[in-house]
């Protein structure tokens, strides 16, 4: 099910940067929810794992904003 939305972002994020010629960091935002919550949902039994996963990812996606 997660796929799907994953797929309709990718789509929708396509979509925009043809229409718009640019691309919104709130979609890749969306994107890494979705995929943040299909690896909860899927590992479970790893959750500290993921949740370190995506601290460091938040923290490099942050360090490439202030950049």
């Amino acid at each position: 099910m997660l796929e799907t939305f994953l797929f309709f972002e990718f789509v929708v994020l396509t979509r925009e940067y043809f229409i718009q010629d640019r691309i919104s960091l709130q979609n890749f935002m969306y994107i890494g929810i979705t995929a943040l919550l299909r690896n909860l949902l899927v590992y479970h039994a790893d959750t500290i794992g993921i949740l370190i996963q995506e601290a460091i990812g938040q923290s490099l996606f942050q360090t490439i904003c202030l950049i």
